[in-house]
């Protein structure tokens, strides 16, 4: 079996440079060409060689700090991306930076801007290019690393799931495990009780790492295997207790020097990301408010008062932020009824009137609730928040229900986006909603909101859905 360690080799690190660096000058070179050859008058001609060195030693500088991740065994292509986007900025940033320092050396913008454009294609490009041709690799017989395991079967099943995918570069050599009667995975063979692991380490010192499940070991077997593995340079891996009989994935936090593990990642407790996220309400409800809302507001209020008498504003109790109680804004788009906070509208529902009917179908009844975004009770993007009698029976019947009150709720949501929005006739249809709700929680980022405000404006222009009514 070859040796040969493709993710740890300064060989290989080089090489990802060295391709780097050929795409960041040829991306370069491209955007000069391009542009000096239809805006010759913009792009004069440059000393290419001189700008060429220095863009060189920029990217330098930036890989040195911020250095590739497609070499890393398990890395998904999303992080590769991501990186790539990120060392195309940085790249930018420090090459702007240099010639900024240096006076004489003067580059149009708009040639940095059109550089930045086709570095950041082309670096993405040749990173998922680079990850997909180790990840072949490294499913032959090139880089393959030496794993065994250790310890009870049921817990570390899914364990060898993933291990076993040959993209990551991993040769099983089997599994020691006390489980006599227990039948192993496919294609796992069992090398002994779990008490002969220390000896196999000893003996052969090539193998690579070894993942543990100490709680189904001795606590003096599970510590003298970790000293073994510590001795011989052997990288060790412990599963936690019961982890696999959770069925999901755990997220790993620090309290001081100890390790804690929580069922669910939640970005938004971060105070950065809910300063980011709050920065983006704040833009988008200020836009809306300050230009298309005064418009809008005169001409609905002339309807629903032609329509339907009483107040322009519909003022509801709804479930906000850890499940306290605010007050949303919507436009009124039914008859004052004593049904308004316990009965969801329904499709011929004769509540609403005809107006009103129009502004639910095409969600203009929803925008007043900018004016809760912009005083901070919701967000943009969020679960939807819901009556408080509906909160009160949902938290009852709905495994994980409040959950979806650790953020703010939304004018829109990954639940809306995905069609679960509507009347909810049946409790699969609300479970399905709150589900997506939790993913939200979970999968927060700065550009998910983007990209669901952008989803939630192009649906509302060009898409009826059939369950908003």
């Amino acid at each position: 079996m070859s040796k040969f360690n493709i993710e740890e080799s300064n060989i290989s690190k080089a090489a990802i440079i060295a391709c780097d660096l050929v795409v960041t000058c040829g991306s370069f070179l491209a955007a000069y060409f391009l542009l000096h050859r239809f805006m010759p008058d913009i792009v004069p001609v440059l000393k290419i060689r001189s700008y060429l060195l220095l863009l060189a030693l920029s990217y330098g500088f930036v890989a040195f700090f911020y250095p590739p991740i497609l070499l890393h065994r398990v890395v998904d292509g999303e992080k590769v991306f991501a990186r790539g986007v990120l060392t195309a900025f940085f790249a930018l940033l420090s090459y702007a930076s240099v010639l900024g320092l240096l006076n004489h050396l003067m580059v149009n913008r708009y040639l940095l801007l059109f550089f930045y454009a086709i570095l950041t294609f082309a670096l993405v490009v040749e990173r998922l290019s680079l990850r997909m041709l180790v990840k072949h690799l490294r499913s032959g017989s090139v880089s393959r690393k030496r794993v065994i395991m250790v310890g009870s079967m049921e817990e570390m099943a899914s364990l060898y799931s993933n291990l076993s995918r040959g993209e990551y570069g991993f040769a099983i050599d089997g599994a020691f495990t006390d489980d006599e009667d227990a039948e192993l995975p496919e294609g796992l063979k069992r090398l002994g009780r779990t008490s002969e692991a220390v000896d196999y380490v000893t003996l052969d010192n090539s193998i690579y790492t070894v993942y543990c499940s100490p709680g189904s070991m001795g606590k003096d077997e599970s510590m003298e295997l970790f000293r073994k593995c510590m001795n011989v340079g052997a990288h060790y891996f412990a599963l936690p207790l019961y982890i696999s009989s959770l069925h999901r994935n755990m997220v790993a936090s620090y309290m001081g020097s100890c390790i804690m593990l929580s069922p669910m990642a939640e970005p938004l407790s971060s105070l950065s990301n809910r300063a980011l996220k709050r920065m983006l309400d704040i833009f988008v409800s200020v836009l809306f408010l300050a230009t298309l809302f005064p418009i809008i507001y005169l001409i609905v209020a002339i309807k629903i008062k032609r329509q339907s008498p009483g107040p322009v504003f519909f003022v509801q109790k709804r479930t906000g932020l850890d499940g306290k109680d605010f007050k949303m804004l919507k436009f009124r788009s039914m008859h004052i009824n004593e049904q308004a906070d316990t009965m969801q509208a329904t499709q011929d529902d004769p509540r609403k009137f005809p107006f009103g009917d129009f502004m639910r179908r095409t969600s203009i009844d929803e925008l007043p609730q900018f004016i809760n975004v912009f005083f901070g009770s919701m967000s943009v993007v969020g679960p939807r928040p819901h009556m408080t009698a509906h909160t009160a029976a949902y938290s009852r019947l709905i495994n994980q229900y409040m959950i979806r009150h650790w953020v703010k709720p939304g004018i829109t949501g990954w639940a809306q986006v995905n069609g679960f929005r509507g009347e909810t006739r049946e409790l699969e249809l609300m479970e399905k909603r709150v589900h997506a709700d939790i993913w939200y929680v979970e999968h927060w980022s700065f550009w998910l909101d983007v990209r669901l405000i952008l989803r939630t404006f192009f649906n509302t222009l060009f898409h009826k859905e059939s369950n908003a009514y």
